[in-house]
């Protein structure tokens, strides 16, 4: 009885690990992702394959320097507030 159960403690214990390790999901891999043509900026086109709710009006409020596509920092802003909690909670 006692050989089972030491048998899964040990299956459990060099198992946890590879349960812990996730994927890498920060705003520059997701940026990397769909920069499709690769040219180090993202179209609106490319940002609507991330998110195909984003219309014109929202991809331009992040367009800081208004070239009609994100940089890297301007999508880290823009994938920030896709992913920051509310400021308040229902009700208040």
């Amino acid at each position: 009885m006692m050989k089972p159960i030491l048998a899964v403690a040990a299956l459990v214990a060099f198992s946890a690990p590879a349960f812990a390790q996730t994927p890498d999901h920060t705003a520059a891999d997701k940026f990397a992702k769909h920069d499709s043509n690769k040219d180090g900026a993202l179209s609106l086109a490319e940002v609507q394959v991330a998110d195909a709710t984003v219309t014109s009006e929202d991809f331009d409020k992040y367009d800081g320097d208004k070239d009609k596509a994100l940089s890297p920092d301007e999508f880290a802003k823009w994938a920030e507030t896709k992913t920051a909690p509310p400021t308040s909670a229902p009700g208040e």
